[in-house]
Parts: C-alpha cells; structure tokens; sequence
C-alpha cells in the first residue's frame, strides 16, 4: 500500500486495507480522529471508503482481538435491510480474518448473536428500536 494506515496495528490495517493500493483521502482524515476518540460525522461519496474508514479504527479501538466474547462491542446502525446485508457480505470476511465475528439483526433476519463470536452488530433504527425496548442483553457491551 502506497500509503499505509500506519496508525493502525497491522493486523488490522493488513485486514481492512491491503487490497488497496493507498488509502482514500476520506480515510486518511478519519482514521486519526477515530483513533484519538473523536467524535466524527463523515459525509463521502459512494464508494470513498467511509465505512472502512470509521469501522477499522473502531475495532482496534473497542475489540480485545485475544479474547472471545459473545457479546458485540460495536453497533453499526443503517437505514436499510439492503445495506445492512451488503456491509455483512464486506465487513464479514474482514472481520473473520482477526478472528472477529459479525451479527445482523434486520426485519428478516438475525444471525450471529446467539452462537460464536459476535464484535459487530449491524443493524436497521427499526430493528434497534425492538432491540432497547425489549432491554436486549446484547446491547450490553457496546463500546462505539
């Protein structure tokens, strides 16, 4: 990579980014400000590498990649079943590359919070407004 994520730990940098040849500017923006805490709103075109962007430092940040837990540390919420499902299709393999497992709760479905691993969940408003007024366990964990 031309120019790396070098503020990310390798393993996850190598994860997220090493079929790129260098970083998006969006990326480069985000991912220090995601690590240092910030708050970020990051407002891209469509295929500017926003969710790479925002999700890599995320899991370096809140996911203990050593220890499994069955629990999500991260809630990623988006407006529809259709993206829901395409950021599980790309997040997925990412993920299992650092051991890390993904969950999907939508209208249609929900895989991955009952059994194995589960750092990311993905997830519709809908689905998160059934998920905080049941007082879902899963919820507990969450970091970002």
């Amino acid at each position: 990579m031309g120019s790396d994520p070098s503020e990310l730990r390798s393993e996850v940098g190598s994860a997220f980014f090493d079929r790129f040849s260098e970083l998006t500017p969006v990326q480069k923006t985000v991912i220090p400000q995601v690590l240092a805490g910030l708050d970020v709103v990051v407002v891209s075109g469509t295929g500017t590498g926003k969710t790479e962007a925002v999700v890599a430092p995320l899991i370096q940040r809140h996911v203990d990649l050593s220890s499994a837990v069955a629990k999500p540390s991260i809630l990623y919420i988006v407006p529809t079943k259709a993206l829901a499902n395409d950021l599980r299709r790309r997040l997925s393999p990412r993920l299992a590359r650092l051991g890390l497992g993904l969950g999907l709760r939508h209208g249609d479905e929900t895989t991955g919070l009952s059994s194995g691993r589960c750092d990311v969940l993905v997830t519709t408003p809908e689905s998160f407004d059934v998920l905080t007024t049941r007082t879902d366990e899963c919820l507990a964990g969450i970091k970002a």
